[in-house]
């Protein structure tokens, strides 16, 4: 683990992100499972969203909290390192239930 990433992680664990978030399974319900979000939005997207945060939904008012530059830069090789980590489609996808016959 690099330097940035266990940076990234001491970030993560000081903000109590885990309340709301979950990284492979475990963590807060709230929020988005944080496990491949790099894939899936993009390293820029995530810095730019911990930087500026926007308002959170359904609230009209409150913000997501926001990090330094340099917090969400670490947070964010983070979540790079945890993107390589295979986790076997962890998180599940959702999927259509079918009809019964």
């Amino acid at each position: 683990m690099s330097e940035g990433a266990i940076s990234g992680k001491q970030v993560w664990q000081r903000h109590e992100c885990v309340s709301c978030h979950t990284i492979f399974g475990n963590g807060g319900y709230v929020g988005a499972d944080m496990t491949h979000i790099v894939a899936q939005r993009g390293s820029e997207y995530v810095l730019n969203y911990l930087v500026k945060p926007p308002v959170m939904l359904p609230n009209r008012k409150l913000h997501h909290p926001g990090l330094s530059g340099s917090e969400a830069t670490q947070i964010v090789e983070y979540f790079e390192y945890l993107d390589k980590i295979p986790t076997l489609g962890w998180p599940p996808q959702p999927q259509k239930a079918e009809k019964e016959s």
